[in-house]
């Protein structure tokens, strides 16, 4: 019995280096709550790294309950438009 070969197709792997990046921070309460801290923090790896910030997107006061945050969908519409090659957040959970 003969066996059939299953076409696997793969994204095109980049091989553009990381040059272009955008920060978002979010932080759920205004009550003694500042995404300054996470976007220090991030504003310092991307510049140990060579890093250019094009654009820093932030949510305050916008629980990650909500389905719609102002600043994550304009990153993710800038995003759309390749206007940075890759997005840092200080935690996985602050997009999401």
């Amino acid at each position: 019995m003969a066996r059939q070969q299953r076409s696997t197709t793969f994204a095109q792997v980049s091989t553009n280096p990381i040059t272009r990046i955008a920060l978002y921070a979010r932080v759920s309460t205004l009550n003694n709550q500042d995404p300054e801290m996470q976007l220090a923090e991030l504003r310092d790896y991307a510049e140990r790294r060579g890093w250019q910030i094009v654009e820093e997107f932030t949510d305050q006061g916008m629980s990650g309950c909500k389905e719609s945050r102002p600043a994550l969908n304009r990153m993710m519409s800038e995003a759309c438009r390749r206007r940075f090659d890759a997005m840092l957040v200080w935690k996985i959970d602050r997009p999401a």
